[in-house]
């Protein structure tokens, strides 16, 4: 995975061609104290609760099982396309 300075990132959004910079915020900006699954368990049961008062009825458990399965997928894709990395 290729390792940004402070220039590049100045330089990437300084580009007027570019609208959206998007971060892995842990990890990357802040340093986490709890396991990511953790965090993950807890996004998507935010989720669920938002989808649910929008009369989606989907579990936390569901969209946590489903976040796993795309980054089985997206290693597996990397990785038979000699990458070791794909970001989402």
């Amino acid at each position: 995975m290729e390792k940004y300075s402070k220039e590049k990132f100045d330089w990437i959004i300084a580009r007027p061609d570019i609208k959206i910079v998007c971060l892995d915020y842990f990890d990357t900006i802040v340093h986490r104290k709890i396991h990511e699954n953790n965090i993950k368990r807890l996004w998507a049961a935010r989720l669920s609760e938002r989808l649910l008062a929008k009369g989606r009825d989907i579990s936390s458990q569901q969209l946590f099982e489903a976040r796993k399965k795309l980054k089985d997928m997206r290693e597996k894709f990397a990785i038979s396309n000699g990458k070791q990395h794909i970001a989402l």
